[in-house]
């Protein structure tokens, strides 16, 4: 089977020339049987790869396979990879890899993993009372809370090291009104003069807009007193030209809002008592 058609046909008695010599070769061209029609295919004369006909056995043993529709597969991958990839990777993956994954991750991640995860679920290997979850009711053991900041309702027990700031409506007041009782006689609104020589620590149930006021003061004297706004509605508050030592003295209490006013005197004037508000 013929694979070329000569550049110049030298028949009997043809003057052998140059030129007829160089045409027989430089002006050759290949024909059909020069080409297998699969793999390659002819244009102009020239043997060129035919569309599709490289297949991976003809580039080498053990590279990559694809098919038709795009497919791509390999024992392992080098280099930046670009693209969507669907279906099984398995093997180490190393590298930095971001797009959307869906499927299942099985394997040691090592590396920053960010992104979306709002419909995971969580390892199955752990146990949901082992975690801290964001919604369920749970109960924290031998845990250490930071500068925590803890809101809501509901009781919290325990003890408590350092300062607590902050509103802390009826809770703490109540704690003082279990071990306080009513003393002295003290008036539940008006004018109320807490009483610093009998060393009182006093609850009032307040019926009523309060001003309250000092007397007896001496060094070294000390006083609790409760207060709780036993009305349905707002009254109003007035403090002695005490000194302020910590928390706020409110000029109005809300229905059923309490506080605790602990007291310190220095000297014999009002403004040598310390006050320190729950509050």
């Amino acid at each position: 089977m013929a694979i070329l058609s000569k550049g110049a046909t030298i028949v009997a008695d043809t003057q052998i020339s140059a030129t007829n010599l160089n045409n027989l070769v430089d002006a050759a061209t290949f024909v059909s049987g020069a080409v297998d029609g699969t793999t390659t295919q002819l244009s102009g004369g020239a043997i060129i790869v035919k569309d599709g006909g490289i297949t991976p056995a003809k580039l080498s043993t053990g590279g990559p396979s694809w098919t038709g529709g795009g497919t791509l597969s390999a024992t392992a991958f080098s280099g930046p990879l670009a693209g969507a990839v669907t279906g099984n990777v398995t093997g180490n993956l190393t590298g930095n890899s971001a797009g959307t994954h869906t499927g299942a991750v099985v394997g040691n991640v090592t590396g920053d993993v960010t992104g979306n995860a709002s419909t995971a679920t969580k390892i199955a290997s752990i146990t949901n009372s082992d975690i801290v979850q964001l919604t369920a009711s749970q109960t924290l053991t031998n845990k250490t809370l930071t500068s925590p900041t803890i809101t809501g309702t509901g009781a919290i027990a325990g003890n408590f090291t350092g300062p607590i700031t902050g509103n802390v409506i009826a809770s703490v007041a109540s704690i003082t009104l279990l071990s306080l009782v009513p003393e002295f006689g003290y008036p539940t609104s008006g004018t109320i003069t807490l009483n610093l020589a009998a060393a009182s620590n006093a609850l009032i149930e307040l019926g009523g807009n309060s001003t309250f006021a000092l007397s007896g003061v001496a060094s070294g004297q000390t006083s609790t007193v409760a207060l709780k706004n036993n009305t349905g509605g707002t009254i109003t508050t007035s403090w002695p030209a005490w000194t302020s030592a910590g928390g706020s003295f409110p000029a109005s209490l809300t229905a059923g809002q309490a506080m605790v006013v602990s007291l310190y005197s220095y000297g014999t004037t009002t403004g040598s008592v310390y006050a320190v508000s729950s509050l």
